[in-house]
């Protein structure tokens, strides 16, 4: 599979697209089929090592993606092969694939893009909240 791979803290353009071995799976996770993973602030800080914590190297970054459930064995959290999902976790959703434990996932509601969803964890909840709670919009502002 394709990923980006952080083999040495750099600037974000100078990330290399790498083909990688499929992440394996240990019981009770999900395999999902990558469509669209957000990058934020955080990540762009990851990728350079100036984050207050440090990803081992190598590392797949991304933190926010969505797309649809491959594998599920035994069905954790009801999740099943074919269902779109969107998620959040600490690094590795800028893959073509990505595992996690169902913790991580919800359900994709119909009607909604994965890229609207790969961006609605982490990208969009802070920008809500930097709006209403630090710049205090108010209403018809």
């Amino acid at each position: 599979m394709k990923a980006v791979v952080v083999e040495q803290y750099a600037p974000v353009d100078q990330i290399p697209l790498k083909e990688v071995p499929s992440p394996s799976m240990q019981p009770g996770q999900l395999r999902i089929r990558v469509e669209a993973a957000g990058i934020g602030f955080v990540d762009g800080l990851k990728i350079e090592g100036r984050y207050q914590t440090k990803d081992p190297l190598p590392f797949i970054p991304g933190t926010e993606f969505a797309g649809v459930v491959e594998e599920a064995p035994g069905a954790p959290g009801g999740f099943q092969p074919g269902m779109r999902v969107m998620g959040m976790t600490r690094s590795g959703a800028l893959a073509e694939e990505i595992v996690v434990k169902p913790e991580a996932v919800y359900p994709l509601p119909d009607g909604v893009a994965a890229e609207v969803a790969a961006s609605f964890r982490a990208n969009y909840l802070t920008a809500l909240y930097a709006l209403s709670a630090r710049a205090t919009l108010g209403p018809g502002e």
